[in-house]
């Protein structure tokens, strides 16, 4: 993959690269890049942790409110405790 970069990112890579200790731009970029993979798959594991409880949960742990209801029940707390 190549990557074109404005005069001015370039010098800003380069310089991000010297003072982080990367021999080189393009390892700087690779390691923001793996970096940020690293953070989504954290969020989606931690989205999946939350949701996981609700999946198992039986029928009758449910009840039936409209995204409305959610909204104003929202709402009231925020109001309730700014």
């Amino acid at each position: 993959m190549e990557l074109s970069l404005t005069p001015e990112l370039d010098e800003f890579v380069r310089q991000q690269a010297q003072e982080h200790g990367f021999p080189s731009g393009s390892e700087y970029v690779a390691q923001l890049i793996c970096a940020e993979r690293e953070r989504e798959n954290h969020d989606w594991a931690w989205l999946h942790e939350q949701i996981r409880p609700g999946l198992g949960a039986d029928e009758s742990e449910f009840h039936s409110e409209t995204a409305e209801q959610v909204i104003q029940r929202g709402m009231m707390r925020l109001r309730n405790h700014g």
